[in-house]
């Protein structure tokens, strides 16, 4: 006897029939809130399936700004600490390499002539400088520091001539009292609920 699909009817498997949604779709399409047939062909789910990967896009997105969130509320500072009242973490490092590309060097060109401030070269070395101070702030929640301070930053070229900037950080993590706490329980909780819904789809 051959299977059907209990939505529209259509023969499921065999030569000319239609294929079956996986047991572990249809299981999450009904934990998050969805009615679903027992027996369901792919064509009567892939709305369904449509809507869930709708979702998890964008509880990720949801979980990543609560991420970027969290590491923004540590203080960083150029400053050493000004009193004794915390505890010492650790020096921690990070460093950027990103390349400027012929079109932002083509440009440069032309400004340095002019002796204009270049823009594109500006925006890549901003780009830098974030990814820097984000991964400090990763590393100084990875040691329960709560505060980076006496935080420098240092610049290179990687290969002379072929357009490639370096850009190094550096800092002294401790922790205070008076900022927030429990910072890496939290932030390794949301990056776990972020792993679980990347994983459905893998």
């Amino acid at each position: 006897m051959s299977i059907k699909c209990e939505s529209c009817g259509s023969k499921i498997g065999g030569a000319f029939g239609v294929s079956l949604a996986s047991t572990e779709e249809v299981q999450l399409a009904r934990a998050m809130g969805y009615s679903v047939k027992d027996v369901v062909c792919e064509n009567c789910f892939l709305p369904i399936l449509l809507k869930l990967r709708e979702c998890t896009a964008k509880k990720c997105k949801e979980l990543d700004l609560e991420l970027d969130t969290l590491l923004l509320s540590i203080e960083i500072s150029t400053f050493p600490p000004t009193d004794n009242a915390y505890t010492y973490r650790g020096l921690i490092t990070a460093h950027t390499a990103i390349g400027t590309g012929p079109l932002i060097e083509a440009f440069s060109s032309i400004t340095d002539f002019w002796g204009m401030e270049s823009g594109s070269y500006k925006g890549k070395m901003e780009e830098a400088e974030n990814s820097c101070v984000k991964k400090l702030l990763y590393k100084a929640i990875m040691m329960d520091a709560n505060r980076i301070a006496s935080t420098h930053f240092s610049y290179g070229e990687l290969t002379a001539g072929k357009g490639m900037v370096l850009v190094c950080a550096q800092g002294t993590a401790i922790s205070t009292c008076d900022g927030p706490q429990a910072i890496k329980e939290k932030y390794m909780d949301l990056l776990k609920q972020k792993q679980a819904f990347n994983a459905i789809w893998e």
